[in-house]
């Protein structure tokens, strides 16, 4: 039985990929922030799922996990990795604290890639049935909107060290795949409707006033979890997996956009968020 290691496994993505790994046969570690989320999943899903404490906001507990991936993976091998976990920060690039934007790449930059460095020589004892790697970007991380340059920012990231890492690991035949999914029926729009930051007091008023309608008609068209899941278990079970894949309701618009003028991709944007100067 394959081992994965999926990362952010309490709800959204994370959550509904370890039902579905569990089901087509996997062994499944995931990382929860909460020992009581981990207990619950282990009774749902039984003797298949284990999970560890992992939370990427928290040096400590990243430093804690390398132990223990060593323990469990020195024995049986790992097959996969997917790199689930993280946070989007949005605001205006302008007024958002340095600080924010820090803890952002902390969690989806860095805290991937230092997991990936811990689990790579695991991966490598699997050489023969190419191992791989599973790196959860995003739509964001091909078309930037106005306020989620942080996020987006990380994504960018993500893509550029996935493709880096693809063409490294190519000499320990490791694989490694980037999911790029668009707007996905998760907790999430309930999160960002409730954004702590407040910028009313500033020219990006504009935009607040529209931001719960925005939301709301972007939940409209976002997909169904489970459709990123089954691409997911897809590649893992292809002895080629592709490189990258969008997993969006319309999928062909994102390379659309990234090859328009700029200066339109500004205005179909700059309507969208019901921007005006003043």
């Amino acid at each position: 039985m394959k081992r994965i290691l999926v990362t952010g496994v309490s709800s959204g993505i994370g959550l509904d990929l370890c039902k579905g790994l569990v089901a087509s046969g996997y062994e499944v570690l995931g990382t929860v922030r909460n020992p009581k989320v981990g207990e619950e999943l282990k009774a749902s899903l039984g003797e298949n799922f284990s999970y560890l404490i992992l939370d990427m906001e928290k040096r400590e507990t990243l430093d804690a996990i390398k132990t223990k991936i060593k323990d469990i993976f020195s024995e049986k091998p790992l097959f996969a990795l997917v790199n689930n976990a993280g946070l989007a920060v949005s605001g205006p690039m302008e007024l958002l604290p340095i600080e924010e934007i820090k803890k952002q790449f902390e969690v989806n930059v860095f805290g991937l890639l230092e997991l990936t460095q811990m689990c790579i020589p695991f991966l490598k004892k699997m050489d023969q049935l190419k191992p791989r790697i599973v790196n959860i970007s995003s739509v964001s991380g091909l078309i930037t909107n106005a306020f989620m340059g942080p996020y987006s920012a990380s994504k960018y990231a993500v893509e550029a060290m996935s493709d880096a890492l693809r063409r490294e690991l190519f000499l320990r035949n490791i694989e490694v795949i980037i999911i790029e999914p668009g707007p996905i029926q998760t907790p999430i729009w309930e999160k960002a409707r409730h954004d702590k930051f407040d910028w009313s007091d500033t020219v990006y008023d504009v935009f607040l006033k529209n931001r719960a309608k925005i939301i709301d008609n972007t939940e409209k068209s976002a997909i169904p979890v489970a459709e990123v899941t089954k691409a997911i278990i897809d590649e893992l079970g292809r002895q080629k997996p592709r490189t990258r894949r969008i997993v969006a309701a319309k999928s062909w618009v994102y390379p659309l956009l990234r090859i328009l003028p700029d200066r339109w991709v500004d205005g179909i944007m700059i309507k969208m968020n019901g921007l005006r100067k003043i």
